[in-house]
């Protein structure tokens, strides 16, 4: 019987820390304004909107990092997020 409780334990630490680590990306070239403001922490509907427009006036972002090109995206707001941020696969690099 206790083997059986810690093979328990061990097989739910398992999925607690996959859970833990699989936090859902968010593609800042896609991601609409709702999806950016509620999967990004510190952006909500204002800057979500900017982000936005962002894209669609300056082309797709190349990297977390560009989004510091829209106003009121700082550093801290892109290394908060850092490991939900994704460009999707379709962003070629800048010449």
């Amino acid at each position: 019987m206790k083997v059986f409780k810690i093979a328990v334990l061990s097989i739910f630490l398992f999925l607690a820390s996959q859970a833990l680590f699989a936090m859902d990306k968010v593609d800042i070239n896609s991601a609409s304004i709702s999806e950016l403001a509620s999967g990004l922490t510190g952006v909500g509907n204002v800057l979500a909107e900017r982000i936005v427009l962002s894209r669609e006036q300056d082309g797709p972002f190349h990297s977390a990092d560009d989004l510091t090109r829209v106003h009121g995206v700082g550093p801290s707001v892109v290394e908060n997020n850092r490991d939900r941020i994704t460009t999707g696969s379709d962003v070629t690099q800048r010449d």
